[in-house]
């Protein structure tokens, strides 16, 4: 989160750069610095504006990026969470829309109910195998 927060400082600052370095690229006689530095900062905003674009609509890492970000903002996504014990048999199933926290020890979310109350289901993974299927629409 920090580094969105760097990336979007910086590339504001490249477009204020860019912005008066165009300022003075119109006036005739302005030193030459000006101008190279307009010229520079605009191509570097650009880059800086496309490349996470292209990384985030282009890349198989982009688009998990995108539905973890919707996932976290929009209270989860629809998935099926199987539970099975030591031998394979299934002994839990779980359905809906919501989040997933988990760790080595233990997953962790919360199953909303029809009245809009929630269910916390805590499951421990060193005593079974969790499978978590999120259903794409």
């Amino acid at each position: 989160m920090i580094a969105a927060w760097v990336g979007t400082i910086v590339l504001v600052l490249i477009g204020v750069g860019a912005f008066f370095g165009g300022r003075w690229l119109g006036k005739k006689g302005e030193a030459k610095g000006w101008m190279t530095a307009g010229v520079v900062a605009g191509v570097a905003f650009l880059v800086f504006a496309v490349c996470p674009l292209v990384w985030l609509y282009g890349t198989e890492a982009g688009e998990r990026a995108q539905r973890t970000f919707s996932s976290d903002w929009g209270g989860g996504v629809e998935r099926v969470v199987s539970v099975y014990d030591v031998e394979g048999d299934r002994i839990a199933r779980y359905e809906g829309r919501f989040d997933v926290d988990s760790n080595p020890d233990r997953i962790i979310f919360d199953i909303p109910n029809g009245d809009g109350t929630s269910r916390r289901v805590l499951i421990w993974t060193a005593t079974s195998t969790v499978i978590i299927e999120e259903v794409q629409r």
